[in-house]
């Protein structure tokens, strides 16, 4: 399962954040790795599930400012993922790159922000953390 929200600017100035959700099915061989399954967004991200409404900014030709994705097999527990969630937030101010990538047993979560938004991480953070939040009590009906 992949997870994604980013804060996007169109062309034409639009700003929004945007959520994806994506499965990969039972028969997807989950990566060992975490190296490994943070490249999963660009190298196999699944099929789409995620519901309308989840798009503030028409995909295509947009700047991301900012992204949040979680990467967990399918079937990972709800509780499990959202537990994830809390503990990178906390550990936000911490990280002095602006992209990261940190693991809690089978769930990886990878942060980017851009360079000008570093200051305002944490705040970037929770916008998409909520944004992922959405996507995940949307698929599994419940927190």
């Amino acid at each position: 399962m992949y997870a994604t929200a980013q804060h996007v600017v169109s062309p034409a100035g639009v700003a929004g954040i945007n959520g994806f959700l994506h499965r990969h099915g039972a028969d997807f061989p989950w990566p060992a790795d975490t190296r490994a399954v943070a490249l999963l967004p660009s190298e196999a991200p699944g099929d789409e599930v995620s519901r309308p409404g989840h798009v503030a900014v028409p995909p295509g030709g947009n700047s991301v400012r900012s992204y949040l994705d979680l990467l967990a097999p399918d079937g990972t527990d709800i509780a499990e993922l959202l537990s994830a969630l809390l503990e990178a937030e906390a550990t936000v101010e911490e990280q002095l790159d602006t992209e990261w990538v940190v693991a809690r047993c089978a769930v990886v979560i990878g942060f980017g922000v851009e360079g000008s938004l570093g200051s305002a991480r944490r705040g970037e953070f929770k916008r998409l953390a909520t944004e992922v939040e959405s996507l995940l009590v949307g698929e599994f009906g419940g927190g």
